[in-house]
C-alpha cells in the first residue's frame, strides 16, 4: 500500500479477505497515480488561463480529463468502502501498534 492511504492499517484475520481488500486498496492507488500528471498539467493549464495564454475550449479539455482521472479515483474508492461495509470484521492497526476492533458497529 501506499505511504498514505485512509485504508492504511485496515486488517482482516482472513488471508482470503485480506487480499481481496488490498486489491482493492491497490485499485484507489493506481487511479491516483494515474492521475498525478494530469493534475500537474491541470495546474499548468490553470495558470495559463489566468494568464491569458490558453482558451478557455483548450482548458476544458484538460479540465474534463482531470474530471474523469477524479471520477475513476471515485469509482475505485465506492468499491472498498462497499467491501468494507459488506465486511466489518476487521481490525485497525493504529501508529503504536495497538490494535482495535473497528467493523463491528452497533
Amino acid at each position: 500500500m501506499a505511504l498514505y492511504s485512509k485504508y492504511n492499517g485496515i486488517h482482516y484475520e482472513d488471508p482470503r479477505v485480506q487480499v481481496e481488500f488490498e486489491r482493492l486498496v491497490e485499485a484507489v492507488e493506481a487511479a491516483e497515480r494515474a492521475r498525478a500528471p494530469i493534475q500537474l498539467r491541470h495546474q499548468e493549464v490553470e495558470r495559463a488561463r489566468e494568464d491569458g495564454a490558453i482558451s478557455e475550449k483548450e482548458f476544458r479539455a484538460v479540465d474534463a480529463q482531470f474530471i474523469s482521472a477524479n471520477n475513476k479515483i471515485a469509482a475505485a474508492m465506492r468499491k472498498v468502502d462497499e467491501f468494507l461495509g459488506r465486511n466489518k470484521d476487521y481490525h485497525v492497526v493504529g501508529y503504536h501498534g495497538r490494535s482495535r476492533a473497528a467493523g463491528r458497529r452497533a
